[in-house]
């Protein structure tokens, strides 16, 4: 697998701490799940403000300043003039996913009752793997933030880079624990 440029890792460090400073002028009066919360949503931003503008990017953007309280994170991230032009929320992108988990239940559920009263036909390998390939692709859209709109193509350019962001991600946070887990232990030596 590729790896991400250091310039990506720099600035989704950057980005990072400066939404951790913003997050800990209220550290005080904050409960244990609200930090993490706030820790989340930084890492979040960061990550979005980090990559090149991709697709996903703009679409996570979109959805973290639809939650409570993550509008002046983001402000605060990204500048008052950028956060103007951040478009709307893709319409009813997470309920489509959700709806479209349901269906699959209640369509499994009824399909399985079919199969038990009959003998199942042949079915070529070809259209087995078509089946496996749209099923596996409308999981991948539920995954990848703003995926749900992307043609097959797109959508995996998309969740290659996405992965890759979220590798750096979890490894600059891995330095950043390792780093202040060290400083802990030598102010209480």
């Amino acid at each position: 697998m590729q790896e991400t440029p250091k310039s990506f890792r720099h600035e989704f460090l950057r980005q990072l701490l400066l939404g951790l400073k913003h997050s800990s002028s209220r550290a005080q009066e904050m409960s244990l799940l609200e930090r993490k919360k706030a820790i989340k949503l930084a890492a979040d931003t960061a990550l979005a403000m980090a990559s090149d503008g991709s697709h996903w990017s703009r679409a996570l953007i979109s959805n973290l300043s639809k939650l409570d309280g993550s509008q002046s994170l983001i402000k605060t991230m990204m500048g008052d003039e950028a956060f103007q032009k951040i478009k709307k929320p893709i319409n009813g992108a997470s309920a489509f996913c959700r709806k479209l988990g349901a269906r699959r239940v209640l369509k499994g559920y009824t399909m399985r009752m079919r199969e038990k009263k009959r003998v199942p036909p042949c079915v070529s390998a070809q259209a087995l793997a078509k089946k496996l390939v749209k099923r596996r692709t409308e999981k991948l859209k539920c995954l990848i933030p703003g995926g749900e709109f992307m043609d097959r193509y797109s959508l995996l350019v998309e969740a290659s880079d996405y992965i890759l962001s979220l590798k750096a991600q979890v490894d600059v946070m891995q330095r950043l624990a390792n780093v202040l887990a060290c400083k802990d232990i030598q102010l209480n030596e």
